[in-house]
């Protein structure tokens, strides 16, 4: 662990690590502390909403490929317009083959779809289409009310950023005034 430690701070230049042990792993707590690692007092970890950890800087420069995209509205919007088929000024990041079977519902028979409910996953993307072609949209929102999406049917790529909790989370007016004014229909995730 120490040779991790130095290797980040030598080597990447960071200025702090922070790891998340489980209260019951003790000799991980065990194994952090001979290394040098401290506890962090309760009042100082992180805030109450959990989603506000989303904008620590250590969250923002690690490597969770589930969940720690940063970016603004503008870059939402051209990641998935180069997506759909037209792309975005001549850059297509994917062949209509490969969002095609990205977009296709991967779920066991069994599992009974809900659609008030935003589980209805592709390869990597929330489909969000109509009941009828749910791969028609496809993108993920974000922990805190952002979200990104391409439309294959209208050729809309929309970016939404937020800079503002909202006690209604997963339900954001504002995003879903938006998808009536586009005539798309509303998603909840």
């Amino acid at each position: 662990m120490k040779c991790c430690a130095e290797y980040a701070f030598e080597q990447f230049g960071a200025e702090k690590l922070t790891l998340c042990v489980f209260a019951q792993n003790e000799i991980a707590r065990r194994c952090y502390e001979k290394s040098g690692f401290r506890e962090i007092p309760e009042s100082k970890r992180f805030p109450p909403d959990p989603r506000t950890r989303m904008n620590d800087p250590a969250v923002l420069g690690g490597l969770n490929p589930s969940s720690n995209g940063a970016a603004n509205a503008t870059a939402l919007a051209k990641l998935y317009s180069a997506l759909l088929p037209s792309g975005d000024n001549g850059i297509q990041l994917l062949s209509p083959e490969t969002v095609a079977g990205a977009t296709r519902l991967c779920r066991i028979p069994e599992d009974v779809l809900d659609f008030a409910c935003w589980d209805k996953f592709g390869l990597g993307y929330a489909l969000c289409g109509p009941e009828n072609d749910l791969g028609r949209m496809f993108g993920h929102g974000g922990a805190c009310g952002s979200e990104g999406f391409a439309d294959k049917e209208t050729g809309y790529a929309v970016g939404f950023t937020k800079n503002r909790l909202n006690a209604t989370h997963p339900d954001h007016p504002l995003r879903n005034a938006i998808s009536e004014i586009l005539g798309l229909p509303r998603r909840i995730w």
